[in-house]
């Protein structure tokens, strides 16, 4: 009797065991820091151990992509050890990973996480690039971002660079900004522009554009300018000028002309003075008194030319007068001539 006592409470405290080891003892608690280490999810294990895990159950969705693109992509996979390594995560992309662990008493509660992958170079260039000026010397360039899902990280600046037709590198530089100017160019010349784009990784790719400068027009020296400015001015003065000298000279020419014109048949209707017919006559009495004595006259002058000589008290006036006429004389034989 005693003994069956004894073995019903053995079995009793058997059932106990095995319902404290099920029920309460044997459900695993959550894991706890969970972590991603390059490439590879890491966590620790459950406290207390108590039982041997059979697995880890990983719900793994990618909630932004790129940093700039909102996605929901959703992935589940079991392992047996407290890391995972995600070879096919986007980079520079936001998850959220929900971990719960399996024992023979069931599945412990879930641990939630979400983190950033690592950046990695971009995998493309700008999507396009625009020419907005082009001139005999100089260009402006300007390029768009590089498409989202492309960038693999944050993009910290453009390095560009311009090369001539050969491939010989002319400028290499970098910008925060998606524009550029050059000048002193070459005119009529084909060059290669490229830019692309780099975040703390690296460089991405680049994206090129050929350009031709445009051909230069003739510049137009200062002398030749100078001509031309003094050919205006001659042309806008010149007929006033030749104007001025015709009416100048014909003026001139009224008063040259004047004089000179004088013919001795416009004074034959004119009486000269008084003092000019005495001395006619006296020159006539003068001169017939000559011939009496030379040429058997009686030589001797007349009452009246005797009485005339007191006409010639003023002798100057008669002097006057007389060479006046011979010079009227001398011009009439010259202007016939």
């Amino acid at each position: 009797m005693r003994k069956f006592k004894m073995h019903t409470v053995y079995k009793f405290v058997f059932l106990v065991i095995i319902f404290l080891k099920i029920f309460l003892i044997l459900v695993p608690e959550s894991v706890e820091n969970i972590a991603i280490q390059g490439s590879t999810l890491v966590w620790d294990r459950p406290r207390p151990l108590t039982c041997d895990i059979l697995n880890y159950h990983i719900n793994l969705s990618l909630i932004e992509k790129d940093q700039c693109q909102q996605v929901y992509r959703n992935e589940n996979f079991n392992t047996e050890d407290a890391e995972v390594n995600l070879l096919e995560l986007e980079p520079y992309s936001t998850y959220r990973v929900n971990i719960s662990t399996e024992t023979d008493a069931g599945l412990g509660p879930e641990t939630t996480h979400e983190f950033v992958t690592p950046e990695k170079v971009p995998k493309r260039g700008p999507i396009e690039i625009n020419i907005t000026a082009v001139s005999a010397t100089g260009a402006s360039f300007a390029w768009s971002e590089i498409e989202c899902g492309y960038k693999r990280g944050l993009i910290r600046g453009y390095k560009f660079s311009l090369q001539n037709a050969d491939g010989q590198e002319l400028i290499t530089s970098e910008t925060s900004e998606r524009q550029w100017e050059v000048d002193n160019l070459i005119p009529f010349t084909e060059y290669i522009f490229s830019v692309k784009g780099f975040n703390s990784k690296g460089d991405g790719e680049s994206k090129e554009l050929s350009i031709t400068t445009n051909e230069s027009t003739p510049s137009v020296p200062c002398n030749l300018i100078a001509i031309v400015i003094l050919c205006v001015v001659i042309l806008v003065m010149f007929p006033p000028f030749i104007f001025f000298c015709r009416f100048y000279y014909s003026q001139k020419n009224k008063k040259v002309k004047h004089p000179t014109m004088i013919s001795m048949t416009d004074y034959d209707g004119v009486k000269l003075p008084e003092t000019t017919k005495r001395s006619n006559t006296k020159n006539e009495n003068t001169l017939s008194n000559i011939g009496g004595q030379n040429g058997g006259g009686d030589g001797v002058a007349t009452g009246d030319a005797a009485a005339d000589d007191s006409a010639y008290e003023e002798p100057h006036t008669y002097m006057t007068v007389d060479s006046a006429y011979t010079n009227l004389q001398k011009k009439s034989i010259n202007v016939t001539h």
